[in-house]
């Protein structure tokens, strides 16, 4: 009954142990949220999505306010003459000095609506949406990344971690095998040759476990890297053998349809093309209506206030500055390589893809063995 009691607990501390540990996917949960690249190409994403509403203000209505306020004196001084008698010694001329102050006041509001503009807004949006999606697939890659990262150096917490327990485990063992060779010299039974020997397997044992421990440090940094957080205690990870693709056609097929790097060339591509016609947009005529509305006022120093009111419309027509719009036209078409570079990456994925698939199978061909049964092969 009391081994009975003692096993139950021995299963229940493990239990809670079991529960107490880290989890892979815990580990990847966290790099997902703090991990400080991922939040700064978030917040990247954030800023090209503002230029959407940037590019729709092209054809919404400007609004305009100006004001002017100001204070003038005036002094004006004249001197007339009788030039009926210009001879006469006491003609004596007339000066007229006149002086005052003035407040000039004024306001006015114009309004402009464009109605057409080449279609410029239009393909400026749709560049501006086509960027957004070409980065939401870069913020995919680098989610991508970073989860990637996060697996391996968990796994090479747990790995380092074994290691560096078998090199202290050795230690230990060398140790002990250094007293005995000691005692057996005490004895008599070997030479001073056994104990060197002994004591250079121990200093190998050492270094071993120095270098161990030196590597398992470093697998911590790169944990905390991405994670942002030290590894606690680590649980073992699901295999995923289960997930990968079934044939190498597979992997190919969907490295090319759904990798990040292809799906933002493209988008990059697409975006290039509307930012072109946005340009060509500048040689069609552009129509757009203008109310301006001003009132302007001046009060002198006797309380006399003047106003005028002005109220004007207009419709501009087509302006065209043909030899800059046509240089920056083949300025983008020259740097248009956003296919070519969908093209680059494309094969690069396929040649990856290529290059690792055999690799693949080779590691998993050791495990599928150990996992038959003895049956199976003895059968072979």
């Amino acid at each position: 009954m009391r081994a009975l009691s003692l096993l139950i607990a021995a299963l229940l501390l493990g239990k809670a142990s079991l529960a107490s540990a880290e989890t892979l996917n815990e580990a990847l949960q966290r790099a997902y949220s703090n991990n400080p690249s991922l939040n700064s190409g978030r917040a990247n994403l954030r800023a090209v999505d503002e230029g959407v509403p940037i590019a729709k203000s092209g054809m919404r209505p400007r609004v305009s306010i100006n004001s002017y306020l100001g204070a003038q004196q005036n002094r004006f001084i004249q001197r007339q003459d009788d030039m009926s008698k210009p001879d006469d010694p006491n003609a004596y001329p007339i000066w007229n000095r006149q002086q005052g102050q003035s407040i000039a006041r004024s306001a006015g509001v114009t309004i402009e609506q464009p109605v057409f503009d080449g279609f410029k807004a239009l393909n400026s949006t749709n560049a501006a949406e086509t960027a957004v999606f070409a980065e939401q697939q870069r913020l995919r890659l680098l989610e991508q990344k970073i989860l990637f990262d996060t697996a391996s150096s968990y796994m090479n917490v747990l790995r380092d971690t074994a290691a560096l327990k078998l090199q202290e485990n050795n230690v230990a063992v060398l140790t002990e095998q250094l007293r005995q060779t000691k005692e057996r010299f005490s004895a008599g039974q070997i030479t001073l040759t056994d104990i060197a020997q002994a004591e250079s397997r121990l200093a190998a044992g050492k270094a071993q476990a120095s270098n161990a421990r030196a590597i398992l440090e470093a697998s911590i940094g790169a944990y905390q890297q991405a994670v942002g957080e030290l590894p606690k205690k680590l649980s073992p990870a699901a295999p995923v053998d289960k997930l990968l693709p079934k044939s190498r056609e597979e992997a190919e097929q969907i490295a090319v349809s759904e990798h990040p790097m292809i799906l933002a060339a493209l988008h990059d591509a697409d975006a290039s093309d509307f930012d072109i016609k946005a340009i060509e947009a500048d040689f069609l005529p552009k129509l757009s209506v203008k109310d301006a509305h001003e009132r302007r006022a001046n009060t002198n120093s006797r309380s006399r206030t003047s106003a005028l009111w002005r109220a004007r419309r207009s419709k501009s027509g087509p302006t065209h500055d043909i030899g800059y719009i046509k240089c920056s036209t083949r300025i983008i078409k020259c740097a248009h390589c956003a296919y070519l570079c969908a093209t680059r990456t494309r094969c690069r994925l396929l040649w990856r893809s290529r290059h690792y698939w055999p690799s693949l199978n080779r590691d998993a061909r050791p495990q599928q063995l150990l996992l038959r049964p003895l049956s199976s092969l003895r059968s072979d």
